[in-house]
């Protein structure tokens, strides 16, 4: 083989490993790219599911022009706090504010606990308080009972209130839930 030749193939092999060197990362980039979309869809559908739990599940009480469905009842060990997620739906026509007042819940072993306040789903240090209330949208909410310090398989009776313009403390009333721990 000739020096020219030698030189040629040289430049080949040269040009050959530089375009998959390219290739390479511009495969790597790819990959990263779909890695970063994969998270953000399974974000995504994380929290789909749980608004699509939220609607669907759950024990559901109507008054009036309010329906409310109590879809989680759980107990925190951490802070010995049990907690009610939910949702309230205005029905009616007129202008509606939405707030809770005290709550009580009853457990199987007869021990009497009260939620002064409740706050949004998604912050709890904010209060649950809806001064316009549209029809038919399904507001979230989250009761706190603290100092739960016993063990609470089913809680007996469960009394929520809500009140607003108009609204003189409209119960809501569940019997026979179970808790989650």
């Amino acid at each position: 083989m000739s020096v020219p030749h030698s030189i040629l193939l040289f430049f080949i092999a040269l040009s050959l490993h530089a375009g998959a060197q390219t290739d390479v990362n511009t495969l790597t980039s790819k990959i990263k790219q779909l890695e970063a979309q994969i998270s953000e869809a399974q974000a995504r559908t994380a929290v789909l599911k749980e608004a699509l739990d939220l609607r669907s599940l759950g024990t559901e009480a109507a008054v009036d022009s309010m329906h409310m469905r109590v879809t989680h009842l759980y107990r925190d060990s951490t802070d010995n706090s049990l907690y009610i997620k939910g949702l309230v739906t205005y029905l009616g026509n007129q202008d509606q504010a939405l707030q809770f007042a005290t709550s009580d819940l009853i457990a199987a072993t007869g021990g009497q606990y009260q939620a002064h306040s409740a706050g949004v789903v998604n912050d709890l240090n904010k209060t649950f308080h809806v001064p316009h209330a549209e029809k038919n949208i399904p507001y979230g909410f989250m009761l706190k009972f603290k100092e739960v310090n016993e063990h609470i398989p089913t809680a007996s009776l469960i009394t929520l209130r809500l009140i607003g313009n108009g609204l003189r403390g409209i119960e809501f009333t569940y019997k026979g839930l179970d808790v989650a721990w």
